[in-house]
């Protein structure tokens, strides 16, 4: 993105539309996720909230775990500031749990959407 999100969102478009004509659901996923992180830096949260949980449904329909892992990390943020706290803190612990079952993905980086997740909720003693 490279504080250029209108680029960036141009690029996912065309990303969105190789990938459907591929039939590759990974990469529509992945087109989706980073149309959702630049919808969210134009400070439209509800709608990054909104394409990275369309994401996630792709990722999990082929079973893509990295793909679900950093879109979880990535939405456990965005649901904690849209004050949800109880979903924020359920998809911080399904990502560390999917941390723990794949050796290559982060535990700490998972371990941080958790615990940023419970201070942005104001459940800051667990978070220490």
């Amino acid at each position: 993105m490279q504080a250029d999100t209108a680029a960036a969102l141009s690029m996912t478009e065309e990303s969105r539309r190789l990938a459907q004509r591929l039939d590759d659901e990974s990469a529509l996923g992945h087109a989706i996720r980073v149309a959702g992180l630049a919808t969210f830096f134009q400070d439209d949260v509800p709608g990054g909230a909104m394409l990275l949980e369309e994401a996630l449904a792709c990722f999990r329909g082929v079973d893509d775990r990295s793909g679900v892992w950093i879109t979880l990390l990535q939405l456990t943020g965005m649901i904690a500031i849209l004050e949800e706290p109880v979903r924020a803190v359920d998809l911080g612990k399904e990502c560390l749990d999917l941390s723990h079952t794949r050796a290559h993905l982060s535990r700490s980086w998972a371990l941080w959407g958790l615990a940023i997740s419970r201070w942005l909720t104001g459940d800051r003693q667990p978070a220490d």
